[in-house]
């Protein structure tokens, strides 16, 4: 069995369906993946994901921190070019109003086929947020 680990960071915009002028979240992910492989196929991948997001407040011009964390493992089959399950659990949502507290907070646990099409267990998790009521805070 060989492992190899890589991190992968993206930068990007999130544009939120609000009613007016949507909001805009600048968000940066970081993925710390880990590849499990045994005789060159690759049979798990571990990867640790951490969201951190900041939407601009279109009347003040203050940020919301929205962070999250969560872990997806994914199983191969014999080969290693077929995806058997994937695992999902952690944090969605944690988005924060100052003076506010948190005011969104999803967690949860996902469960999927291969193919990425099916659930076979979704917790709240697997239903994301609708955002729209924080729309006020925006």
């Amino acid at each position: 069995m060989s492992v190899r680990h890589h991190v992968e960071v993206s930068h990007y915009d999130v544009q939120w369906p609000c009613p007016g002028p949507n909001p805009v979240e600048h968000v940066t992910t970081t993925a710390r993946i880990t590849e499990f492989w045994s005789d060159g196929a690759r049979v798990r991948q571990i990867e640790h994901w951490h969201w951190m997001g900041r939407v601009q407040n279109r009347d003040t011009s203050d940020f919301l921190r929205d962070d999250g964390d969560w872990t997806v493992v994914i199983l191969y089959g014999r080969g290693g070019n077929r995806i058997e399950r994937i695992f999902v659990s952690g944090v969605v949502w944690r988005v924060t109003v100052a003076g506010e507290g948190i005011v969104v907070h999803q967690s949860g646990r996902l469960i999927r086929t291969g193919d990425n099409k099916t659930d076979l267990f979704a917790s709240t998790f697997g239903t994301r947020a609708d955002p729209s009521p924080l729309c006020a805070f925006l």
